[in-house]
């Protein structure tokens, strides 16, 4: 089952693209970085912990029958991912 991936947040309405950093809940209430930081982790409507949503490329390579061989031997893939706050938001 794959996520809903919604294009905006819950909190301010900021509009969010399948590439951008946001967080969800457990029932996919989806935040952009910055209310997640604000709601310390928390989703506003649930109460369930936010987490890091994954992004959803847009190249053959995204999907799991595309994946190289390396993914598919069991050994971790780097991914090239910016830098955002989820250290901070793990600690509260």
């Amino acid at each position: 089952m794959a996520l809903e991936m919604r294009t905006e947040c819950e909190r301010c309405r900021q509009q969010l693209g399948h590439e951008d950093v946001a967080f969800v809940c457990s029932f996919e209430c989806t935040y952009c970085v910055d209310c997640a930081e604000v709601l310390g982790g928390v989703c506003d409507t649930c109460s369930g912990e936010l987490v890091r949503r994954p992004r959803r490329g847009t190249s053959r390579a995204a999907t799991p029958a595309g994946l190289p061989d390396v993914a598919r031997a069991g050994r971790p893939l780097t991914l090239g991912v910016p830098d955002v706050p989820v250290r901070s938001l793990a600690d509260r």
